[in-house]
């Protein structure tokens, strides 16, 4: 007798649990999955090892928003990041900070794709090995609020553009 009421409790309970709403986990926006495969392929690194939904799984170096769907942060100073930074970075147009400092073989010159991420408000790329000019498109990375392209090498002048990046602090 114990035992039919104990298999009427627990089928009440499976009933009430099959009529919950079935809410699946949140997915990272393939825009951003796909960037930062495409990073992670440009920069030959062995110290990324990066593999299944970013915004799921411990994914080094990346934060995602709250609604896990979203990469916010990129920070990866000092990894021995070897290569380029390809125009798909612009495609992270939800990333709020991007850190590559310290990566001395991280070379090439900044893709104009940067001035698509309009809500950055940390850049740091300081030490690293960039060449050629600063394009004028960061000008449209009004958000920014920190800005530091140190010991690159860089050549000619600031572009104008930087004048609109008035929330700079330092």
């Amino acid at each position: 007798m114990a035992s039919r009421g104990f298999c009427w409790v627990a089928l009440i309970s499976l009933a009430c649990f099959a009529t919950l709403p079935f809410q699946p986990a949140a997915v990272t926006d393939q825009n951003d999955v796909n960037a930062l495969n495409a990073l992670s392929q440009a920069w030959q690194s062995t110290a990324l090892q990066w593999s299944g939904d970013p915004c799921e799984g411990p994914w080094f170096g990346v934060s995602c928003d709250d609604s896990n769907t979203r990469v916010v942060e990129l920070i990866l100073p000092n990894q021995n990041l070897k290569g380029n930074l390809p125009g798909v970075v612009g495609n992270l147009t939800e990333l709020t900070i991007l850190d590559l400092s310290y990566n001395g073989n991280l070379n090439g010159e900044l893709p104009l794709e940067i001035g698509n991420l309009a809500k950055l408000e940390e850049l740091s790329l300081q030490y690293c090995n960039f060449s050629g000019s600063i394009p004028s498109e960061i000008g449209n990375v009004q958000a920014l609020t920190f800005l530091s392209l140190k010991q690159n090498s860089f050549t000619g002048p600031l572009p104008p553009s930087i004048g609109r990046l008035v929330k700079l602090f330092w």
